[in-house]
Protein backbone atom coordinates (compact mmCIF):
# COMPACT_ATOMS: atom_id res chain seq x y z
CA UNK A 1 0.00 0.00 0.00
CA UNK A 2 1.62 3.54 -0.79
CA UNK A 3 2.39 5.63 1.87
CA UNK A 4 1.18 8.76 -0.09
CA UNK A 5 -1.42 9.45 -2.47
CA UNK A 6 -0.40 12.32 -5.50
CA UNK A 7 -3.02 13.23 -7.79
CA UNK A 8 -1.71 15.06 -10.46
CA UNK A 9 -4.08 16.76 -13.03
CA UNK A 10 -2.92 18.27 -16.26
CA UNK A 11 -6.26 19.68 -18.35
CA UNK A 12 -5.90 21.41 -21.59
CA UNK A 13 -9.44 23.06 -21.47
CA UNK A 14 -10.34 26.48 -21.80
CA UNK A 15 -10.20 28.12 -18.12
CA UNK A 16 -13.83 28.36 -18.23
CA UNK A 17 -16.25 27.84 -15.03
CA UNK A 18 -16.98 24.56 -15.31
CA UNK A 19 -12.99 23.90 -15.53
CA UNK A 20 -12.77 25.65 -12.27
CA UNK A 21 -15.51 23.83 -10.44
CA UNK A 22 -13.91 20.17 -11.52
CA UNK A 23 -10.76 21.21 -10.18
CA UNK A 24 -12.03 22.64 -7.03
CA UNK A 25 -13.76 19.08 -6.66
CA UNK A 26 -10.78 17.38 -6.91
CA UNK A 27 -8.89 19.27 -4.61
CA UNK A 28 -11.82 18.42 -2.11
CA UNK A 29 -11.48 14.70 -2.83
CA UNK A 30 -8.13 14.82 -2.11
CA UNK A 31 -8.35 16.66 1.21
CA UNK A 32 -10.80 13.76 1.95
CA UNK A 33 -8.83 11.29 0.85
CA UNK A 34 -5.54 13.19 3.27
CA UNK A 35 -7.93 13.09 6.05
CA UNK A 36 -9.33 9.66 5.80
CA UNK A 37 -5.36 8.70 5.93
CA UNK A 38 -4.43 10.46 8.78
CA UNK A 39 -7.82 9.00 10.53
CA UNK A 40 -6.23 5.70 9.90
CA UNK A 41 -3.13 6.40 11.23
CA UNK A 42 -4.61 8.06 14.51
CA UNK A 43 -7.12 4.73 14.83
CA UNK A 44 -4.29 2.29 14.13
CA UNK A 45 -1.81 4.05 16.72
CA UNK A 46 -4.63 4.04 19.38
CA UNK A 47 -5.34 0.51 18.69
CA UNK A 48 -1.85 -0.37 19.08
CA UNK A 49 -1.34 1.50 22.64
CA UNK A 50 -4.50 -0.49 23.83
CA UNK A 51 -3.23 -3.75 22.59
CA UNK A 52 -0.28 -3.44 24.39
CA UNK A 53 -1.87 -2.43 27.55
CA UNK A 54 -3.71 -5.55 26.89
CA UNK A 55 -1.30 -7.72 26.75
CA UNK A 56 1.03 -6.03 29.87
CA UNK A 57 -2.18 -7.13 31.69
CA UNK A 58 -1.81 -10.36 30.56
CA UNK A 59 1.37 -10.82 31.59
CA UNK A 60 0.60 -8.96 35.17
CA UNK A 61 -2.05 -11.68 35.65
CA UNK A 62 -0.22 -14.62 34.34
CA UNK A 63 2.32 -13.64 37.23
CA UNK A 64 -0.19 -13.77 39.81
CA UNK A 65 -1.00 -17.25 39.17
CA UNK A 66 -1.41 -18.61 43.08
CA UNK A 67 0.66 -21.43 44.71
CA UNK A 68 -2.48 -22.08 46.77
CA UNK A 69 -4.39 -23.16 43.71
CA UNK A 70 -5.50 -26.21 42.74
CA UNK A 71 -3.51 -27.66 40.04
CA UNK A 72 -7.09 -27.75 38.13
CA UNK A 73 -7.27 -24.14 38.86
CA UNK A 74 -3.73 -23.31 37.72
CA UNK A 75 -4.71 -25.27 33.99
CA UNK A 76 -7.84 -23.36 33.57
CA UNK A 77 -6.63 -20.29 34.04
CA UNK A 78 -3.02 -20.50 32.56
CA UNK A 79 -5.51 -21.84 29.34
CA UNK A 80 -7.91 -19.02 29.51
CA UNK A 81 -4.62 -16.52 29.21
CA UNK A 82 -2.57 -18.52 26.78
CA UNK A 83 -5.31 -18.33 24.38
CA UNK A 84 -6.26 -14.61 24.88
CA UNK A 85 -2.19 -14.27 24.57
CA UNK A 86 -2.29 -16.50 20.97
CA UNK A 87 -5.49 -14.70 19.71
CA UNK A 88 -3.85 -11.14 20.44
CA UNK A 89 -0.32 -12.01 19.38
CA UNK A 90 -1.81 -13.56 15.41
CA UNK A 91 -3.31 -10.42 15.66
CA UNK A 92 0.13 -8.48 15.94
CA UNK A 93 1.67 -10.86 13.05
CA UNK A 94 2.90 -8.78 10.60
CA UNK A 95 5.54 -10.86 7.79
CA UNK A 96 7.23 -7.47 7.37
CA UNK A 97 7.82 -6.45 10.81
CA UNK A 98 7.36 -10.45 12.81
CA UNK A 99 6.98 -10.12 16.02
CA UNK A 100 9.52 -12.49 17.81
CA UNK A 101 7.32 -15.77 19.84
CA UNK A 102 6.63 -14.81 22.90
CA UNK A 103 8.91 -16.69 25.63
CA UNK A 104 6.91 -19.42 27.98
CA UNK A 105 6.49 -18.08 31.75
CA UNK A 106 7.42 -21.04 33.82
CA UNK A 107 4.10 -22.39 35.55
CA UNK A 108 5.53 -23.19 39.79
CA UNK A 109 4.89 -26.29 40.69
CA UNK A 110 3.77 -27.21 43.78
Amino acid sequence: MPESLRIDVYHHLAQDEGTAEVLRLLRRIEERIMALADDLKAGLKKLDDETTAIGALITTLSGKVKNSMTDAEVAEVTGQLDAISARLTSLAVDPLNPVPPPVPVPVPTP
